[in-house]
C-alpha cells in the first residue's frame, strides 16, 4: 500500500489494531509529529518500527515508551541527536541509525543489553561512549565514515564482535586491541604520538595477531 499524505497515514494507522507489532513508513516529510507520535505511543505490543528515509530531525524522548521494540531503523534522516530515553529500550536487539547527522551517542546507550546490531555509520561522531563494552551480546558494531579520533578501551571486552571503523580520524590504539579478531580500519593508517611508521606497522601487525588467508 502506498499513501502520500500524512492524513492518509494517520487514518491508516488508526485502523490497525493496537497489538500490532510491525510498522515501517518511508518518504514522508518529518514523521515524527506530536500527532503521530501519539497514535503510534498507543501500539504498546510494537516490537519492529521502521522510519528510515524519511526527513526526520529529532527523535522524541517519548521514543523510550515502545518498551518491547526489538528492531528501531532510523537511517537515512536528519537526526542530529538522540534522546536519553532510548536506553529504556532495554529489549531492543537492532538499532539502526546510520546516514544522518549525529555527532554524539548518548551514555543511556550502553543500557541496551540485548543489543546485537548497532549500525550508526555515516554520521559525524567524534568518539564513543566510554562503557560501550557494556554491550556484550553485541555481534556488529559499524561505525564507518565518522570522524572518530579514538576508541574507548571497553571495546576490548566485545572480542566477539565484528567491529568495523575506517573511514574515521583514529588517532590511537591502546595496545589491549590485540585481543581483537574482528576489527577492520580498511586502508586507514592512524597515527601514533611517538611513533614512526615502521614501528606502527610493527604494533598493528602484533594488535592484530596472527592473520589467516
Amino acid at each position: 500500500m502506498y499513501l502520500f499524505r500524512m492524513e492518509d497515514v494517520l487514518r491508516a494507522l488508526d485502523a490497525l489494531p493496537r497489538s500490532t507489532k510491525c510498522i515501517t513508513l518511508r518518504y514522508y516529510t518529518d514523521i515524527l509529529t506530536a500527532k503521530f507520535l501519539n497514535v503510534l505511543l498507543e501500539f504498546t505490543e510494537l516490537e519492529y518500527l521502521s522510519i528510515s528515509n524519511n526527513k526526520i530531525t529529532t527523535v522524541p524522548p517519548e521514543i523510550g515508551q515502545l518498551k518491547k521494540l526489538k528492531v528501531l531503523r532510523l537511517g537515512c534522516n536528519k537526526i542530529c541527536t538522540l534522546p536519553s530515553e532510548i536506553g529504556q529500550l532495554t529489549e531492543l536487539q537492532i538499532l539502526s541509525i546510520h546516514s544522518n547527522k549525529i555527532t554524539r551517542l548518548p551514555d543511556e546507550i550502553c543500557n541496551l543489553v540485548n543489543l546485537t546490531t548497532l549500525e550508526c555509520s555515516h554520521n559525524g561522531l567524534t568518539s564513543l561512549p566510554d562503557n560501550i563494552g557494556n554491550l556484550t551480546n553485541l555481534k556488529e558494531l559499524y561505525v564507518v565514515c565518522n570522524a572518530i579520533t579514538s576508541l574507548p578501551v571497553s571495546l576490548c571486552k566485545l572480542t566477539e564482535c565484528d567491529i568495523r571503523v575506517y573511514c574515521n580520524k583514529i588517532k590511537t590504539l591502546p595496545m589491549e586491541f590485540k585481543q581483537l579478531k574482528n576489527i577492520y580500519y580498511g586502508n586507514d593508517t592512524p597515527t601514533f604520538n611517538d611513533m614512526t611508521v615502521s614501528d606502527f606497522l610493527s604494533g598493528l601487525l602484533e594488535a592484530l595477531g596472527p592473520i589467516s588467508i
